[in-house]
């Protein structure tokens, strides 16, 4: 596995505890740490330590450019990519969770080998998303990836990666912006590609879904995989809300073996026109935890959806409960 040879970057505290209420159940400090600032390698890691007596440690590792290849996220000739793009994105290359109950712990990790990337096709042929700087900016556990224009048009992306601070959960947020000057001109239509790899290899199995089967529907909103082994977390993915203006088509099943996971999404935007998918992961140490992580994303809590980049339209979930506003700190 290739990304596991990254070097690990620095880690520094971030100041300052917030109270919460852990799905663990046990309210306590939150301590966020992360990698400094802005680094020429273009990789952050977030990790968050939350809990009373029983404490969890999250390390969401290495969210890196060149991280997402794109055969994981669809089969054969659903992308073509052009002569003169990249074959990889920004993405996660890592996660891991340990758990602490007195002197004894539990660790869990080996998640992914490069997830949540993403891949936009605007007529043109598909590129990926990747910082276009190669500097990763970071204020307190949200990452933002600068904006990057597809080549030969006037559609402008920009990633933002957040770990929420008092449970086992990532947001993932790609948003478009359609910077065209010229009023009247039709809307561009674009085609995105969200997924990547898990790294549960030949053993990656369907737990549940939010229809409450091991069968992959193309109305199941959540998804939940493991590898069967004691060492990996199981994963609950996210790929979009109930109620959605955009429902994606799923690439890539993560069973029977196959442990990448990809969704297709396809909207339009109009000159000025701004529009955000949303994709969630989380990772836990039981059927049970998972199952109890995705019963949230039923309930439409608006606190999963704060912090999100102001005036614009999360198309992938029901609009009612967005709650925009700047980086959570």
């Amino acid at each position: 596995m290739s990304n596991k040879a990254m070097n690990r970057l620095r880690k520094v505290t971030v100041a300052g505890a917030m109270g919460s209420v852990a799905l663990l159940g046990a309210p306590g400090s939150v301590r966020a740490e992360r990698t400094t600032g802005r680094v020429p390698q273009a990789c952050e890691t977030i990790t968050v330590t939350f809990g009373g007596i029983t404490q969890t440690r999250v390390s969401w590792a290495n969210i890196c450019s060149g991280t997402v290849r794109v055969s994981y996220l669809t089969t054969a000739g659903s992308i073509v990519l052009s002569a003169t793009s990249a074959n990889y994105a920004l993405g996660i290359s890592d996660a891991s969770i340990t758990v602490f109950v007195g002197s004894s712990s539990t660790s869990l990790g080996d998640a992914f080998d490069g997830y949540a990337g993403l891949f936009v096709d605007v007529g043109n042929g598909a590129r990926p998303y990747n910082d276009p700087d190669g500097v990763l900016d970071v204020t307190g556990t949200t990452v933002t990836g600068s904006p990057m224009t597809m080549p030969n048009s006037t559609i402008q992306v920009s990633a933002q990666f957040y770990a929420f601070p008092d449970q086992r959960l990532m947001r993932i947020a790609y948003t478009f912006e359609n910077l065209g000057l010229a009023k009247g001109f039709p809307p561009t239509n674009v085609t995105a590609w969200i997924g990547g790899n898990l790294g549960s290899d030949s053993s990656t199995q369907l737990l549940n879904t939010s229809n409450g089967n091991v069968s992959l529907e193309s109305s199941d909103n959540w998804l939940i995989s493991w590898d069967q082994g004691p060492i990996d977390p199981i994963l609950l993915h996210v790929p979009f809300g109930p109620g959605a203006d955009v429902i994606p088509v799923n690439t890539q099943v993560p069973d029977a073996g196959n442990d990448n996971i990809g969704y297709r999404y396809n909207f339009s935007l109009a000159v000025n026109e701004s529009k955000t998918l949303v994709w969630f992961v989380g990772l836990n140490t039981s059927l049970a935890d998972a199952n109890a992580q995705a019963g949230q994303f039923n309930a439409m809590d608006p606190n999963l959806f704060s912090g999100l980049p102001p005036g614009t339209t999360v198309v992938n979930w029901t609009p009612a409960p967005i709650v925009a506003g700047p980086a959570t700190p």
